[in-house]
């Protein structure tokens, strides 16, 4: 601040100066005394002041407006600024975390490929660990799979899960009907994890004794069950769960629905940190009626969404649930003439939620978002579609902490689709981001995670890419896992 008022007294002094020159004659002569009377009120430190230029000119090895910066000829970081995100060592910048760049300036991104050779691969959900390492959770060749990767995308580990307290281990269905090897477990029944005090939660079912049970574990961060923390939940009938949370007491609410007689009630149960279940409620009339996502608010309200079934498919259906009476505070049910399932929600900052998902009929479905305003109104605010000539299926979404609209999805014609992000900005124009592999095939994203730098993990399977290669056998898939800046770019 001193120099700065020193500058402006100097330029006052010198426009006064012109200003009362006599004549052009005299000019040389003022202006030498007034040079030498600015230098001798400026403090060069390490150099002395130009009575020609009123400038420092600095000793050997010292630089700067006021010679104060020394100069290292043997620094190799000189001149190099790496900004907040890193660190000059040896004239190169060493990036913190998940940034890169020559200055540490741009987000870490990466388009991954991992699997096993002849072996089928399919991503359902992950989590970003507090070192930034990912883990994620899906299938291999029918068993429950686990993939732990650095910040970079790079494979740190991959396995089956153990076998689960004398049962087979885990293992999906068959998609296109039951297979009832005791001990399997649908990862359609989306297979989720959260992180438990730096523990892995991981939720889903298990087949045995021609029934299916709902099957909470936790294990470690390297995907090792901890086995006094395995809960297999037996209820009557046969259950399905789609995705838990954790409580504010510390327990988990569980959403899902139940079979019954072919067709499907909505499923909601509170158990306790340890899986034992509080209380549970099913739901429904005659068609199939499935939850899909479940959030708890801050005062203890349950918010769920889903599917309504309907002659002629389904409805978004949204509704909150009062934990201590297990009713229905309020719900809605969107009919829009189509069959429509809202597949993933999430609360925005001024108390909106947002659903996600898709509406229309088979082959040319289209992105669906809905947003209801939590208060006494609880109003549908508005409805937006793709309104593309393709299908658009989305399956996941998330609310960035810019306040973004995420979400995911897969788009294409029959049964091949490339994966898609799609990113509704608080205050500008819908991105849509086509992952297209060049390679027909069946590709899909079937979660969407904000990660702590600001950009998102897209986890899903491809049968386009082996190993980050284009390949041409179509049957065998791997999983995928896309990382992106905050614009959806990679």
């Amino acid at each position: 601040m001193p120099n700065l008022l020193f500058k402006s007294y100097l330029i006052f002094i010198s426009i006064l100066a012109l200003l009362l020159l006599p004549s052009c004659e005299d000019w040389d002569l003022e202006r030498t005394e007034l040079m030498q009377a600015l230098c001798e009120s400026v403090n060069c430190n390490n150099g002395n002041c130009n009575v020609e230029t009123g400038k420092c000119d600095c000793n050997e090895n010292w630089t700067g407006e006021f010679c104060d910066t020394p100069i290292d000829s043997n620094n190799p970081c000189l001149g190099i600024d790496c900004g907040p995100n890193g660190s000059c060592v040896n004239g190169v910048c060493e990036c913190n975390g998940t940034w890169t760049g020559t200055y540490c300036d741009s987000l870490t991104t990466f388009l991954k490929v991992h699997g096993i050779e002849n072996k089928d691969e399919l991503g359902y959900a992950a989590i970003e660990l507090p070192n930034g390492n990912f883990a994620m959770i899906g299938e291999q060749d029918g068993k429950a799979y686990f993939l732990k990767v650095n910040f970079k995308g790079e494979l740190l580990l991959q396995k089956e899960f153990e076998s689960l307290s004398g049962f087979e281990p885990f293992s999906p269905i068959d998609r296109n009907g039951y297979d009832n090897t005791p001990g399997n477990v649908d990862p359609f029944g989306r297979y989720d994890i959260i992180l438990d005090n730096n523990a892995l939660k991981i939720l889903g079912y298990q087949y045995s004794n021609g029934k299916e049970n709902i099957v909470l574990v936790s294990a470690d961060q390297d995907g090792n069950f901890i086995n006094s923390d395995v809960k297999i939940i037996e209820m009557e009938g046969n259950q399905r769960p789609m995705s838990f949370c954790q409580t504010n007491t510390g327990g988990f609410a569980i959403a899902g629905y139940t079979q019954n007689n072919y067709n499907n009630d909505f499923l909601l149960m509170e158990t306790n940190s340890v899986g034992e279940v509080i209380w549970s409620k099913t739901y429904g009339d005659s068609y199939s009626d499935i939850l899909w996502s479940v959030k708890e608010l801050d005062f203890g309200t349950l918010a769920v969404c889903g599917e309504k079934g309907k002659s002629t498919g389904g409805s978004f259906y949204f509704a909150l649930i009062d934990k201590p009476t297990q009713s229905i505070i309020r719900e809605a049910i969107s009919e829009n003439g189509a069959d429509a399932r809202a597949f993933s929600m999430d609360l925005s900052s001024n108390n909106e939620f947002i659903l996600f998902g898709y509406s229309g009929s088979f082959a040319n479905e289209q992105y669906q978002w809905e947003k209801y305003e939590i208060g006494e109104g609880f109003t549908l605010n508005s409805t937006t579609g793709s309104n593309s000539s393709q299908r658009d299926i989305g399956s996941s979404m998330v609310i960035g902490s810019n306040g973004d609209i995420v979400g995911c999805g897969f788009s294409g014609i029959g049964n091949l689709f490339d994966i898609n992000l799609v990113i509704e900005p608080f205050d500008a124009a819908p991105i849509k981001k086509e992952f297209a592999f060049e390679k027909e095939a069946y590709n899909s994203a079937w979660q969407v995670i904000e990660c702590s730098d600001g950009g998102y993990l897209i986890v899903g399977t491809t049968a386009s890419l082996k190993q980050g290669e284009l390949y041409n056998n179509k049957q065998d898939s791997n999983i995928i896992l896309i990382k992106t800046d905050s614009q959806g770019n990679y």
